[in-house]
This record gives C-alpha cells, structure tokens and sequence, in this order.
C-alpha cells in the first residue's frame, strides 16, 4: 500500500488530475499532459459540476491535501492546482 503525500510539482499534479479525470471523462484522459497549465479544463474537455465534485474528492484522497469549498471555483487550471495542491 502507498502512503499518500502531497504532491511538489506541477508533472506530479497532472498525474494526480489524469487518474481523477479519467474516473469521469477516459475519452479525454490522454489529453491532460499535453494541456496548457494556465486553459480551463473543466471547459476545455466539456467537464459539468457533478465532474467537478467527482475530481474535486478524487484530488483530495490522492494527494491528502484539503480543498475547501469556497476554493474549488478557482481552481479550474492546473496551474491552479499545482500552486494550491503543492504550497504546503
């Protein structure tokens, strides 16, 4: 079993966002890598707010780091994520 800890980059944070992408949306999966950090991916792949939630929590259990709800409408960029998710 691996220990969760939080992710230090922003390669670590894509892989992160790919499994949680892929739990909703396999069709789109492959494209995550390849994304612009600082697109919308929610918009680019046609994600709604049940997605959200869904890779919100995913997010959450993977990397042991919290998102508060009052922040989850900014992070909609996985620059976004990466500056929320590593600044622990």
């Amino acid at each position: 079993m691996s220990e969760i800890s939080p992710p230090t980059s922003l390669a670590e944070v894509r892989n992160h966002l790919e499994r949680a992408i892929g739990a909703v949306a396999p069709d789109v999966v492959d494209e995550v890598q390849s994304l612009d950090a600082d697109l919308d991916f929610f918009e680019e792949f046609g994600l709604d707010s049940m997605d959200r939630l869904t890779i919100m929590e995913s997010l959450v259990a993977g990397t042991g780091v919290a998102i508060p709800d009052e922040v989850v409408p900014r992070l909609t960029t996985i620059q976004a994520l990466s500056d929320h998710l590593t600044s622990g």
